[in-house]
């Protein structure tokens, strides 16, 4: 490999190691299922407040995963996630099983 030029696997390496310096946590995610599993879980510990202490059901995620997913692109679903210049937050609409929302 000529001097001043690093692998891909290297640069990956050197960027997982650095964001797991400022606090990320590494997650292995193989297949659809974890990453929904994944995704449950951070949304439900980043929502704890509003969820106040009672978890999503089974049909209330798949509820949440059916319209933040949809038809929509990869990039889409990020911009819903994280915010936009639109919208500088990102929200999603949970609709509970007791018909309440929660944004």
């Amino acid at each position: 490999m000529a001097s001043g030029h690093q692998s891909e696997a290297e640069l990956e390496n050197h960027l997982i190691r650095k964001l797991q310096s400022i606090g990320y946590h590494y997650v292995e995610i193989p297949d659809v299922e974890t990453l929904n599993a994944h995704f449950r879980t951070v949304l439900s510990e980043r929502n704890q407040e509003r969820l106040k202490g009672t978890p999503l059901s089974d049909r209330e995620f798949q509820a949440v995963l059916n319209d933040l997913i949809g038809a929509k692109t990869h990039y889409q679903v990020a911009q819903i996630l994280r915010g936009s210049v639109v919208q500088p937050t990102g929200k999603i609409n949970i609709k509970r099983d007791d018909d309440s929302s929660l944004w």
